[in-house]
């Protein structure tokens, strides 16, 4: 009997680009972005640095489509999926190594920002509330 192994990964950060979608030949739809996250690291002159990793995450298909449309950078969210190293070659011949999460599912914690839209449409309806009364 084979033993048995995990692969998951739980993150919590924040996105450092806007999310971008491709689709790939076969017609699969992927959704490609990045997210930072923290952590405080104590020093002996009792003052605390910050250390920040940063990762590359991909969604795909319909989790993928759903990411492109929520997510916009600076965003906090928690992600739950895999690590994935796969390798490929450059446009230079050259072999190159990656390290992306697959996301399985990912949770939107900070309120959703309006867009200058939006809040303009905000604008413009209080004013004719106000004009109205």
């Amino acid at each position: 009997m084979a033993s048995r192994s995990v692969n998951h990964i739980i993150l919590v950060g924040n996105l450092t680009r806007n999310p971008e979608m491709k689709t790939t030949t076969s017609g699969k739809s992927v959704c490609v972005f990045g997210l930072a996250t923290n952590r405080d690291i104590p020093s002996s002159s009792d003052e605390e640095r910050e250390e920040t990793q940063f990762h590359r995450l991909v969604a795909w298909e319909k989790l993928g489509e759903l990411a492109g449309k929520l997510l916009r950078k600076g965003r906090k969210i928690y992600v739950e999926g895999r690590l994935n190293y796969r390798t490929y070659t450059d446009s230079d011949g050259q072999m190159q190594g990656v390290c992306e999460i697959v996301v399985d599912d990912f949770i939107l914690l900070d309120p959703k920002p309006m867009d200058r839209d939006e809040e303009a449409s905000d604008e413009s309806l209080r004013a004719t509330k106000k004009s109205a009364a």
